[in-house]
């Protein structure tokens, strides 16, 4: 059994020093989550930014903000209050709850680009030690699939193929050969 000890400078797990207990422990998660983020022009992408508040909180007070980089086209969009460009709503979440934003995006133009969401929350009605995070998600536009990705998969699709037909050959000759003796064992046994 694991019992906390508490020293006045110090928080740790009196078994062996396991992990430190921190004080400032985090209150809420945030994270922002983009389905693909390589992807081939003309390509829709889903972007969810979301919030939970974790079960040792209060009830949490929060905005989520997505922001879709230029070069992209807003294809759709759900669980939102408003959006020009700026998609967002506002929650209460209560504790042990998340909630998340979809907002689908199209690939107009090659390159790399960065999608921005802003998640600002609290858990007080005056706004006092509120915490607002920005999260960066990169995004690679590619114009089609790269000429060296096609040769290096028909050289790996060549090397695999002869592998797996002298597998099947022996295969099948041990299957052949495992009936054989059984039809002549059951000639003998009838004879």
């Amino acid at each position: 059994m694991l019992e906390i000890i508490t020293d006045s400078s110090k928080k740790w797990i009196s078994q062996g020093y396991w992990g430190r207990v921190n004080e400032n422990m985090t209150t809420a998660s945030v994270y922002l989550h983009g389905g693909k983020t390589d992807v081939v022009l003309g390509e829709d992408i889903l972007l969810k930014p979301s919030a939970v508040n974790l079960i040792t909180s209060p009830t949490m007070h929060v905005q989520v903000t997505i922001i879709p980089p230029s070069g992209m086209g807003v294809t759709s969009s759900a669980f939102l209050e408003s959006g020009a460009w700026q998609y967002t709503t506002t929650y209460e979440l209560e504790p042990g709850t998340g909630k998340d934003i979809e907002v689908e995006i199209r690939s107009n133009q090659v390159g790399n680009s960065n999608v921005n969401s802003r998640i600002i929350y609290d858990f007080s009605d005056d706004c006092e030690g509120d915490e607002d995070h920005t999260l960066t998600l990169p995004i690679t536009v590619r114009t089609e699939t790269e000429p060296e990705q096609t040769a290096d998969y028909r050289k790996l699709t060549n090397q695999v193929r002869p592998d797996l037909w002298r597998w099947l050959q022996l295969w099948d000759y041990l299957w052949h050969t495992s009936r054989g003796k059984e039809n002549e064992e059951n000639r003998i046994l009838q004879s």
